[in-house]
């Protein structure tokens, strides 16, 4: 599971990234060394946005970047995509189990004879469900439901970015 979650997360990430490069490539600029830029803060944005050569995008580009607010203490779910993706580089992301329901068993057999078989109820099964681990900006939220949220969440802003090509 957790190598499932870090490739869903870092596919998101270098789609982002391939995004700032056709960005640049369409406004004719130098496509080396650029990546999407995401910062400590408001403050360290722009100069993160030169530091990651997103300045050679057209202009109407990098503002529309200032407004997604890829920094800590901005855009949470859009800035956890790069963290998480940080650290699956470091280490594994490891789900965290968070809820398992039993449904009703019932047993058949015999105790004394030690033939006991449980069965479970008809149409019943049990559930898992797997939580973001700790130290992560989406602890605690759903994997699943999460990223289905964070893929919303890239795709709109790679459509958004795609209109300014267009």
């Amino acid at each position: 599971m957790g190598a499932i979650l870090g490739d869903a997360i870092h596919n998101m990430r270098s789609a982002l990234d391939l995004m700032a490069v056709s960005l640049v490539d369409e406004a004719k600029g130098n496509t080396n060394g650029v990546y999407f830029p995401f910062a400590e803060s408001g403050d360290e944005l722009d100069p993160m946005i030169k530091r990651r050569n997103f300045h050679r995008a057209p202009e109407e580009a990098v503002d529309l970047l200032r407004t997604l607010a890829p920094y800590k203490g901005g855009n949470v779910a859009l800035r956890a995509i790069h963290d998480l993706d940080i650290e699956d580089k470091h280490k594994t992301l490891i789900p965290h189990l968070a809820m398992t329901t039993t449904p009703e068993l019932s047993m058949v057999g015999s105790i004394a004879d030690g033939t006991v078989e449980l069965v479970m109820a008809p149409g019943a099964a049990p559930t898992v469900e797997f939580l973001f681990p700790e130290g992560t900006g989406l602890h605690g939220q759903p994997i699943i439901p999460t990223l289905h949220e964070l893929v919303k969440l890239v795709s709109g802003i790679l459509d958004t970015f795609e209109a300014i090509i267009a």
